[in-house]
């Protein structure tokens, strides 16, 4: 069983779900410290239709504990205009794009989502948009674990990901093509897990502007590719 490990990004790029189409289950890791000017909370999008200029969209988190957890952060009192200001941006860059009739009126139905809780929010967008391209893939959450010896121990990062490997049934584990730098195969080895790197190809699409902009949030994806050029766009990568 292929199992892919992540943290709950914001409107992610397409590399992220790539990798929830690739394996059987995906398990959303909230119990990791929060970390600011991160995918959590905001994103990339076109910042108008004219030029290859890109922009940031931002939710706003409440003040809290500089060690909480993902889990125990929330968005702001403002999310709801945070919101707007992100539906006024689609408004006024995508309105031109072949494909905003289609995701713009899903994009008010997704964000309409009540959840203020930053992880549950995420992953309520995650999995509005994996309904939509027919990613069936199960997505579980670390949070969730009710192991109290897990919950006790202090695990290094690979540790905690070999734990999990063992805890969700997995026997091959396929990571972020970071992770060359974290994750030793011949040590996930020993463990009886299969360790992989997904890595994505040279994705080209047509945007507005005359250079493409690589790497934005899959709303952008959506914007300018049919759901079945967006389906085959996530077979545009390899495991190595």
């Amino acid at each position: 069983m292929k199992l892919g490990i992540m943290q709950p990004y914001l409107f992610p790029y397409i590399g992220y779900f790539q990798l929830l189409n690739m394996v059987d289950r995906y398990v959303v890791c909230d119990n990791l410290q929060y970390t600011k000017e991160s995918w959590i909370n905001r994103n990339r999008l076109l910042a108008d239709s004219k030029t290859s200029a890109d922009t940031y969209f931002t939710f706003s988190v409440k003040k809290g504990q500089r060690d909480a957890f993902i889990c125990d952060r929330f968005y702001s009192d403002q999310m709801e205009k945070d919101k707007e200001k992100l539906l006024h941006m689609l408004q006024f860059v995508y309105k031109r794009a072949p494909y905003y009739k289609e995701i713009y009126p899903r994009m008010e139905e997704w964000l309409s989502c009540g959840e203020h809780q930053v992880a549950k929010f995420n992953v309520c967008m995650m999995k509005k948009i994996a309904e939509y391209l027919d990613i069936h893939t199960e997505i579980l959450v670390s949070s969730e674990i009710t192991d109290e010896n897990y919950k006790k121990e202090a695990y290094r990062r690979q540790d905690m990901v070999k734990y999990m490997c063992h805890y969700f049934g997995g026997d091959e584990y396929i990571n972020a093509i970071g992770g060359t730098v974290l994750y030793d195969k011949e040590d996930f080895a020993k463990e009886n897990i299969k360790l992989g790197f997904i890595k994505t190809d040279d994705i080209h699409y047509k945007q507005f502007a005359r250079e493409f902009v690589p790497n934005l949030s899959i709303i952008d994806v959506m914007m300018f590719n049919s759901k079945d050029e967006v389906k085959a766009l996530l077979h545009q990568c390899t495991v190595i």
